[in-house]
């Protein structure tokens, strides 16, 4: 994607998916799908910052484990001055463990300065096997004022359900519930409602519990 910058000073934005070890005809793929992007950041370097983004499926900064594709996509970035961060695991095996950074972002930003690639790590509503990533940019904005927003941390932090009022969590998530059981499930549309509201009063009610306020004593008889 092109962006259109202030004083001609345009920005190319690529999201990528590189092949992983497991696809048939696998290197080949995967050379193939860098040659592309090869092509794409000759093309536009000279005009355009570079701004690449996504799964690598190769984890630049294990340098105990190299393999051809490894080394053809060093290569790549080497050859086009592209520059990266590492800054922590982002592959998340199926039993919980952290065990490779896969998620980059590559760059050619000449005089804009990014901030380093931020592994998001603690995304209460994230249900991928892979965290998150972030970087910032100021990017053809001159008013310090109109950046206010974009500085604003907008994600839910995971809860600590060791610190969480657990008898007040089941007591209001008890109550909210029985109105949602009411609720008709006969569309897409109503599934849909039904799954919002849910999500919504359950991290509410975590939030709420997870305050440093009393702990509430549920009536157990």
């Amino acid at each position: 994607m092109e962006v259109l910058g202030k004083d001609n000073n345009n920005l190319i934005l690529i999201s990528i998916y590189l092949p992983s070890t497991g696809s048939r005809d696998r290197y080949e793929e995967f050379k193939d799908t860098i040659d592309q992007l090869n092509e794409i950041v000759l093309k536009y370097q000279d005009t355009h910052y570079i701004f690449i983004g996504g799964d690598l499926n190769e984890d630049l900064g294990n340098i105990d484990r190299m393999n051809k594709r490894k080394d053809y996509l060093k290569k790549f970035v080497k050859e086009t001055g592209l520059k990266y961060d590492n800054e922590g695991k982002t592959f998340v095996k199926v039993n919980g463990e952290e065990c490779s950074e896969l998620d980059y972002f590559l760059h050619q930003l000449g005089k804009i300065k990014p901030t380093h690639k931020q592994v998001m790590n603690s995304i209460m509503n994230n249900t991928s096997d892979h965290h998150p990533i972030k970087m910032k940019i100021l990017y053809g904005i001159s008013n310090d004022a109109d950046c206010k927003n974009l500085t604003k941390d907008c994600t839910n932090r995971a809860f600590k359900w060791d610190k969480v009022d657990i008898d007040l969590y089941v007591a209001i998530t008890n109550e909210q519930s029985d109105s949602i059981l009411n609720m008709p499930l006969e569309t897409l549309e109503q599934a849909t409602s039904v799954l919002e509201q849910v999500h919504g009063f359950l991290n509410d009610a975590a939030a709420t519990c997870a305050s440093n306020k009393p702990r509430y004593n549920a009536n157990l008889n």
